[in-house]
Formats: C-alpha cells, sequence, structure tokens
C-alpha cells in the first residue's frame, strides 16, 4: 500500500521531471517535454535526489525541477477557459515520492477527460516549459541487480 496522500504539496518544495536531450535547448525545456494530461514529477520531500525522476529506459537522462509558487499564473484563453497549474500528491507502492502537473479550468477542477483546444494546449505548454529549469547533467540513479 502507498503512503497516505498529503493534502497539500508545499509551494516550495520542489518538483522533479526527467526529461530526455532532446526536450533542452540552451537551459531552455522545450514544450514537448511537457505532458498537458498530467505530468509525472517526484516531490522532493519523499525522493531528495532529482537523478531518481530520470527514467533511462525511456531516453530521460536529464531533470528539470519547478515548484509550485514558480508555476505560471492563471492563463486566460482566446475561447474562453481561464487555466492554472496545480500539482496533486499521487504516491504509487512503486514510487511513493509521484505527483502530477496538471492543468485545471479555474473554478471547475481537474477532469481527465476534458479536452483542452489544441490551441489552448500549445500555450499552457509553453508557460509551464518557461518556468521549469534544467538542472546541471547527472548520473542516472543506480540500478540494484536482479
Amino acid at each position: 500500500m502507498p503512503r497516505p496522500v498529503d493534502a497539500a504539496i508545499p509551494v516550495d518544495e520542489l518538483l522533479y521531471r526527467g526529461i530526455r536531450p532532446d526536450d533542452i535547448d540552451g537551459d531552455d525545456v522545450r514544450t514537448d517535454a511537457i505532458d498537458i494530461h498530467g505530468m509525472s514529477v517526484n516531490r522532493h520531500k519523499y525522493n531528495p535526489k532529482p537523478e531518481a525522476a530520470m527514467n533511462v529506459a525511456r531516453g530521460r537522462t536529464r531533470v528539470a525541477s519547478i515548484r509550485i509558487c514558480d508555476f505560471p499564473p492563471p492563463l486566460k484563453t482566446d475561447t474562453g477557459p481561464v487555466y492554472q497549474f496545480q500539482a496533486d500528491d499521487l504516491p504509487e507502492e512503486a514510487n511513493p515520492a509521484h505527483a502530477e502537473i496538471r492543468p485545471i479550468r479555474v473554478g471547475i477542477g481537474w477532469n481527465s477527460g476534458h479536452d483542452i483546444a489544441p490551441k489552448n494546449k500549445r500555450l499552457l505548454k509553453e508557460a509551464l516549459a518557461s518556468r521549469m529549469k534544467v538542472l546541471p547533467q547527472m548520473a542516472p540513479p543506480a540500478t540494484v541487480p536482479a
């Protein structure tokens, strides 16, 4: 059984996301690194090693970070909805540090089935990517032999 869910993630806690080298442009995170349907991250509180966010099997060999207090402000779209980002604590048995960064419609909240218009997806991805910081290159986590 995973650990109990925290009601809220502190706004100054670092969240780590493994990214591929192709998703980096200099010191910037490219929009392709952003999963707008719920982006998995690791919480520093439950795993303070940023490199644990790397999943080498999928080609993620770098890490980017963000804190909730660094999320973009609410974003008004041309089509009407106002979106903002929230981080939800979603511990898993295999990864107690797991959380997700999700776009929500202000006043409505998270809806996994909500279809975000392509133009709005681009806006949201650009906004979040611009706030993330690429960490210095580090070695991937050591694997335990089977």
